[in-house]
């Protein structure tokens, strides 16, 4: 008589009911069509209130953010995290980026993949792929809470390359002495560009372009060399119309006078060209 009467099949009673059972199979009755009622209605808020399909989004990207590797994390969606984000989507390099609000980064189109978490913590990191990423990126507003993201990236990952904030001279070395490689001040390198700017305006101007121009024209990068190469400057220039301007050896010194080249696997090139020509030579020397 229950599952009769709670699937509302709507067969005869299977023997005559007392008073006692009606009034009971009254309040089944009730208590089921209000369960029910409140099941659909918190049904129809999580699917229509966007919550199934976040839920679903984030359970895909979780999945995805377990495959990602040789990645760089960006700790931070503020002015200087998202200006490193333009740099690294424009230049194909995966990356992650962890902040504490997601709303805003969600609806970027820029951020494939976002960790929504505290940034100085093991399991934000974690989840970030931390232990797989090639570099991390920390541009959180306050220095206390760089040197707390580097002190934790770099015991879950030693190798990892660290370049991070800074918002005070006096941070600088404790940023460096937690396991920073490289430490950026915002505010000062704006003031000197500025500075630049009058000083040499069109030297100044000339590597703005090169550093933010569209991939199809001249760019200034770098090149990794993994075999080794035997070439001189005005060869490379003739054979792939690139111009080299420094060499970068093994022991980190700059060699920017050769013209005889010599390259040697984990030596680092610094050529000037089009996107097209310089891949062209990058296949040469890797």
């Amino acid at each position: 008589m229950t599952i009769i009467t709670l699937s509302t099949v709507g067969f005869g009673e299977v023997k005559p009911l007392s008073d006692l059972g009606r009034m009971f199979t009254v309040v089944l009755i009730i208590l089921n069509i209000g369960a029910i009622t409140y099941f659909l209605t918190l049904m129809s808020q999580y699917i229509f209130e966007g919550h199934f399909f976040r839920d679903y989004k984030l359970h895909n990207m979780e999945k995805q953010l377990q495959k990602i590797s040789n990645h760089v994390i960006v700790c931070g969606y503020g002015r200087n995290g998202q200006s490193a984000i333009e740099v690294l989507q424009s230049n194909h390099i995966p990356f992650i980026v962890i902040d504490k609000e997601s709303k805003t980064a969600e609806s970027n189109t820029l951020i494939p993949y976002m960790v929504q978490g505290d940034a100085t913590t093991e399991k934000a990191l974690l989840e970030a792929g931390i232990m797989r990423a090639k570099a991390l990126i920390s541009t959180l507003p306050e220095d206390a809470d760089n040197v707390f993201c580097i002190l934790t990236a770099k015991e879950l990952n030693p190798n990892i390359l660290i370049i991070s904030r800074a918002s005070h001279d006096t941070s600088i070395s404790k940023l460096k002495h937690a396991g920073a490689h490289n430490v950026i001040m915002p505010d000062k390198i704006g003031g000197v560009h500025m500075a630049q700017l009058v000083s040499h305006p069109d030297l100044k101007e000339f590597l703005d372009i090169l550093a933010f121009q569209n991939k199809q024209e001249s760019s200034l990068v770098e090149l990794i060399v993994t075999k080794q190469y035997f070439c001189d400057k005005a060869e490379i220039l003739k054979s792939y119309k690139v111009l080299v301007l420094g060499i970068k050896n093994i022991e980190q010194q700059y060699d920017l006078s050769t013209e005889n080249l010599e390259l040697l696997p984990g030596y680092r090139i610094i050529v000037l060209g089009k996107q097209p020509d310089i891949e062209k030579l990058e296949f040469q020397i890797t």
